[in-house]
């Protein structure tokens, strides 16, 4: 358990995102993804890609990732974590937990 606590706490803290934000992605860069490949989560998050993006865009990829993996199993939670927004890369952090598992009856 004291591992899982600091692992979390080196992760990277979330973006603030508001009205205002703005950003247009040419790459998407998956941190801490190792459940699914690059090219799975590159095939849900195409649709967000070339375009502009605001809060309520980034919201949807992140819930996407996340769909992605729990049609595959696995819980995570998927979040865009600070960053300068000026870069053509967008990064996503996804924290991966446990596989989901069916109660047994």
């Amino acid at each position: 358990m004291q591992r899982n606590i600091q692992r979390r706490e080196s992760l990277p803290p979330a973006m603030v995102l508001n009205d205002a934000t703005q950003v247009t992605a040419e790459r998407i860069k998956f941190l801490g993804a190792k459940r699914l490949s690059d090219a799975q989560l590159q095939t849900v998050a195409k649709p967000y890609l070339d375009r502009p993006l605001n809060q309520h865009d980034l919201q949807h990829l992140t819930e996407a990732i996340a769909e992605a993996y729990r049609q595959a199993g696995w819980l995570v939670q998927a979040y865009i974590p600070r960053q300068d927004f000026a870069t053509p890369e967008l990064s996503v952090q996804v924290i991966e937990s446990i596989p989901s598992s069916k109660p047994t009856r």
